[in-house]
């Protein structure tokens, strides 16, 4: 079987921009917690620009209720869910489970599709791949999701068990095997992954992080579906530090400088297994800092997504030093009619071809410092600037863009 072709069920100038943990049911994990699957909780979703929910804690096999439930307060707030139901998990092995369990709730508006696995290794692909041939065969517009290990994860993680730590950290070659064994068994209508950068003290980076979107991007593009990604929105233990309003933006901008077509956030709501903090949503339904953080992120990304959406990446251009390295074979020296980029502050700029004209993500590439970037062109040129949700028109042959840090701005050649 060929690569099976993306899929819209949003629309196709719509971004995905999901999160997850979905509104918990009572008594999370010996928690005295009241139910949060309500309608309140859902709309706090809404309006932080949410426009998917991943349901983890109501699974369809514990209690089917609470599942439908969740779709209901979904659907009433113009929100898509993505299910978890262990008969799809295993569809391969019993079909007619499989359909069973989807004619529970697949005629819902709300239903987007099914969580099948999060991080799988290498070692299930053969059975993922048939699963999500016979979930294809009954829902082929929907998506069959699976969310893959990032390229620290370690060797045997990889190809063995998530589990399974030991076997050292993978080489590049190997990372790519992982990715390629994945597309080959499963055909996926598009590649999520995971990968946090945040560790350690403000403002440290993990080095991996322009390697890891630059190899899941070329991947993605080889076989024409989009990539998704996660951001860092939650602590899990003493090193993943909660971001600040900075390391939001930096961490979404940056994917999107890289031609990311969907937006995932980990968490909305603050999970209740031990270690875990933050999150958009604390375990006792009040908003955090977080959510703010996020909601004015999500206002730029829907501002703007309608042009990514339909965008082809070319390359990314670099000025500065970057906090983390940026693959030599992804950087132009220019592209189209911009002749250099330049500032007070590392930037870096997503190079699109969009409908017949040249768009630009221009990303304030720093997590600790406001600046300027100047962008010079070939000639006199009228702009559309989209920067804070909000669009502008300019006109010259330079432009100056204020970014606070982590900031980006589109820029459109009219």
């Amino acid at each position: 079987m060929e690569s099976r072709k993306p899929i819209h069920p949003l629309g196709a100038d719509v971004m995905p921009i999901g999160a997850w943990v979905a509104p918990p049911p009572s008594g999370m994990f010996g928690h005295d917690n009241p139910d949060y699957i309500t309608s309140d909780s859902y709309r706090l979703a809404k309006e932080a620009g949410l426009n998917i929910v991943y349901g983890l804690y109501e699974r369809v096999e514990i209690d089917p209720a609470q599942v439908l439930r969740a779709l209901d307060y979904a659907h009433e707030h113009g929100l898509k869910y993505l299910v978890s139901d262990s008969a799809i998990q295993a569809g391969a092995d019993d079909p007619e489970l499989m359909r069973y369990s989807l004619d529970t709730y697949r005629g819902h508006p709300a239903y987007l599709g099914n969580l099948a696995v999060d991080e799988p290794a290498s070692a299930y692909f053969d059975s993922l791949g048939a699963s999500h041939d016979a979930f294809a065969e009954l829902d082929p517009d929907k998506y069959f999701y699976i969310n893959l290990l990032p390229n620290y994860a370690s060797v045997n993680q990889l190809f063995v068990d998530k589990l399974d730590e030991t076997g050292g950290l993978p080489t590049a070659a190997q990372y790519r095997q992982y990715l390629d064994a994945y597309m080959d068994a499963v055909k996926p209508t598009f590649i999520s992954y995971d990968y946090y950068p945040l560790h350690g003290t403000f403002p440290a980076l993990t080095q991996g992080y322009y390697d890891n979107l630059s190899v899941v991007r070329k991947t993605a593009s080889e076989h024409g579906i989009p990539f998704w990604v996660f951001i860092q929105s939650a602590s899990w233990n003493a090193n993943a530090r909660l971001p600040i309003r900075s390391e939001t933006f930096w961490q979404v901008n940056t994917a999107l400088a890289y031609g990311a077509q969907g937006i995932q956030y980990f968490t909305f709501w603050c999970p209740f297994e031990d270690g875990f903090t933050g999150g958009m949503v604390s375990r006792n339904g009040e908003k955090t800092p977080i959510y703010d953080d996020v909601q004015e992120m999500n206002r730029q990304i829907a501002a703007i997504d309608h042009v990514l959406m339909g965008a082809r990446f070319k390359g990314v251009i670099v000025h500065g030093e970057s906090p983390v390295p940026v693959p030599e074979d992804d950087q132009l020296p220019s592209y189209g009619a911009l002749a250099a980029l330049s500032g007070d502050i590392p930037v870096i700029a997503g190079a699109f071809d969009y409908d017949g004209t040249q768009a630009y993500y221009v990303v304030n590439n720093t997590i600790d410092r406001d600046g300027k970037a100047t962008l010079r062109w070939t000639g006199e040129h009228t702009l559309q600037v989209v920067q804070g949700a909000e669009s502008s028109r300019h006109s010259g042959s330079v432009l100056e863009l204020a970014l606070a840090a982590g900031e980006g701005a589109l820029v459109v050649i009219r």
